[in-house]
């Protein structure tokens, strides 16, 4: 077997020409020596991050993982979807939801979305998906976010120990379920709203299973980043959230709406 060693060394030579120090001297005519490599490998280089920060790649893995934007926020996503499973789901249906992938997409409708087995691995195993709008999480409460993934996470209840309705319906079992863990399912946002349908979204119940949990959810589950700009998909455009000043009721709705609270004969107010 041969090698060029003038192109293996290329690159190192490109970082020295540079200004990156170098502790060993490149000989294009031998083969590198381990001793070699690892001394060039090992020099400390520094660089920006993109935050205006400056990283220096000696540091630990430990360290890049605490400061990495990805892991944080992929930590809380996971952290949520386990502590609902283990808080939520499973009370109210006595089973655990597998694991799914947890991804963002500006490309869902109503804030979330599931898919069925739509990531494999070599070894033969298959996951389901739920993926959050970046824009949603930008404009919910915490609670609304979870909320949303609850929604998703029903539906992955549903695939397992239920009767899915047509691609993306939500059927009569489905509301029954999203009741039954303190979600109320409407078409609208708001109370009143059909229970069923194509495109429906929840709003949650005062005192129900899925708050009540909430409330003793750590606070570090929440998700630290959230999309920036508008939104791609109308459905998660121009929302606001609405509260009512007595029970605390939320829904959405476009700003602007004159909405009351049938229980508490009371307006909604635009709250945080």
């Amino acid at each position: 077997m041969s090698y060029n060693a003038s192109a293996v060394w290329e690159p190192v030579m490109r970082l020295s020409r540079r200004g990156v120090r170098t502790s060993a001297r490149l000989d294009a005519k031998r083969a590198p020596s381990a001793s070699r490599t690892a001394a060039i490998v090992d020099e400390p280089l520094t660089q920006g991050d993109g935050f205006g920060r400056t990283i220096q790649s000696g540091s630990s893995a430990g360290e890049s993982a605490a400061q990495s934007p990805t892991l944080n926020q992929s930590r809380a996503f996971q952290n949520q979807f386990d502590y609902i499973n283990d808080e939520v789901i499973a009370p109210a249906f006595g089973v655990r939801l597998q694991t799914a992938m947890l991804t963002f997409s500006r490309r869902v409708s109503d804030g979330g979305s599931f898919a069925s087995h739509c990531w494999s691995e070599e070894r033969g195993g298959s996951l389901h998906e739920v993926a959050l709008h970046p824009a949603w999480v930008k404009e919910c409460l915490p609670v609304e976010t979870s909320g949303t993934i609850l929604h998703q996470m029903i539906h992955g209840w549903q695939h397992h120990h239920g009767s899915l309705g047509r691609r993306g319906y939500h059927n009569g079992e489905w509301a029954m379920a999203m009741e039954k863990v303190g979600l109320t399912p409407t078409a609208t946002g708001a109370p009143g709203g059909a229970r069923t349908g194509q495109s429906v979204r929840q709003y949650v119940v005062p005192g129900g299973l899925f708050e009540t949990a909430f409330a003793r959810m750590p606070a570090d589950y929440y998700l630290p980043w959230s999309g920036i700009g508008a939104a791609t998909n109308p459905s998660v455009r121009n929302k606001a959230t609405y509260a009512c000043p007595g029970c605390k009721v939320r829904v959405w709705g476009k700003p602007g709406l004159g909405i009351d609270c049938q229980s508490c004969k009371v307006a909604f107010v635009i709250g945080p």
